[in-house]
């Protein structure tokens, strides 16, 4: 495998900038991005393998984050319910959360909501926005929170503004008893609309880019 080292970026409470969490970020030392070496693992039948890896590697570099942090990691379904997660996340020193990817099709939301429980970790729904199915995946997946993909917000922000699909995935979360937070927040403009329509959580560089755990320390 090739070498990698993870980085966090920061999830903060709009209203008043609080940190409350990290996004646990794979960098890997050749230079790809993760989506090109997710999706050549996928191609060799290597996914889980891979992402297990790589959230036994976040476990691992968190350790130096403020312990009542939630910390995310993103993963496909199939490592979701892959038998071996559990070990990976048997060491509590954060509270946990896994952000079901963009690539992962599930059908079985039963189960996901069965499996979610038994690991006893947030379900965070990834890219919310980013797929025409996901007001349905809202719903059906019950996850704790709802990341909506930037593209949202740069439509709501847009030279012609776009509000519906921020509006509409604020509401579907709420709907759900879920916590609506906002990916890629830039400008103190962007988490001033982001409050006033209800959006709990924003996640951008406004905030903070992603930097190894170290970095944070005392932030």
């Amino acid at each position: 495998m090739v070498g990698h080292h993870v980085v966090f970026q920061p999830i903060v409470r709009i209203v008043d900038w609080q940190v409350v969490g990290y996004e646990a970020l794979a960098r890997f030392d050749d230079g790809r991005s993760p989506l090109a070496h997710l999706a050549d693992a996928r191609a060799k039948g290597t996914l889980v393998d891979l992402e297990l890896e790589l959230i036994s590697s976040a476990v691992e570099s968190c350790k130096s984050l403020k312990s009542d942090a939630l910390i995310t990691m993103n993963s496909s379904a199939e490592t979701l319910v892959d038998e071996r997660l559990p070990a990976v996340l048997s060491e509590r020193t954060h509270e946990w959360g896994i952000e079901l990817s963009e690539m992962s099709a599930v059908s079985f939301y039963e189960g996901l909501r069965q499996t979610v429980r038994s690991l006893g970790v947030a379900l965070l729904l990834d890219d919310a926005g980013a797929r025409h199915s996901d007001i349905e995946r809202v719903h059906n997946s019950n996850p704790s929170i709802v990341k909506v993909d930037k593209s949202v917000l740069q439509a709501a922000v847009d030279t012609v503004p776009d509000m519906a699909g921020l509006l509409m995935f604020c509401e579907a979360a709420h709907s759900v008893n879920a916590i609506a937070l906002a990916e890629g927040v830039e400008t103190p403009a962007q988490a001033r609309l982001l409050q006033d329509i209800g959006y709990e959580l924003g996640q951008g560089y406004l905030y903070g880019y992603p930097a190894l755990a170290e970095e944070w320390v005392g932030r």
